[in-house]
């Protein structure tokens, strides 16, 4: 018997809080800094909480205590079958990103990350998704290595 969608809501947004908290929990042996000068368990922090309240948003879903017509605009139904190619896709872009990012810098490694993950959506265009790989590349090196100041080389050859 298959799980109803609001199972399956329920089920993952509980799957969600427990990463999330275990993202927390995990987070609580390094230092947090501030806001202006963040310690290496800050931002996972962050993550980790984001997770744990998008978990229980999900989860309030599946239980039938919330109107799903807020999160339907979330959501995305093409069909009930397995899409592999866009698996394939969400799974390889960040494994593309930490390969690329060591040997060619972070500007290949983001362009990259964001075209494979694009290229998973079935209804987006090349075009479209080359642009979109631009701006968050471009988005990304200013927030992380100009803003953040995140080392990391920025191009690198060989």
């Amino acid at each position: 018997m298959a799980a109803s969608s609001k199972q399956t809501d329920y089920l993952a947004g509980a799957v969600m809080v427990l990463i999330g908290a275990g993202a927390v929990y995990t987070c609580t042996q390094y230092r947090m800094g501030t806001l202006t000068s963040m310690g290496p368990g800050f931002f996972p922090t962050v993550l980790g909480v984001i997770l744990i309240l998008l978990g229980l948003a999900i989860a309030l879903v599946g239980t039938g205590q919330v109107d799903e017509s807020p999160m339907a605009v979330l959501k995305h139904h093409a069909s009930d079958r397995f899409d592999l190619r866009g698996w394939a896709c969400i799974i390889s872009a960040p494994i593309a990103f930490i390969l690329l990012a060591e040997h060619l810098g972070f500007l290949a490694a983001s362009f990259s990350s964001v075209l494979i993950a694009a290229v998973g959506d079935r209804t987006a265009t090349m075009k479209g998704s080359l642009a979109l790989a631009a701006g968050m590349t471009t988005f990304a090196l200013i927030l992380f290595v100009y803003i953040l100041h995140i080392e990391i080389p920025i191009v690198r050859f060989g």
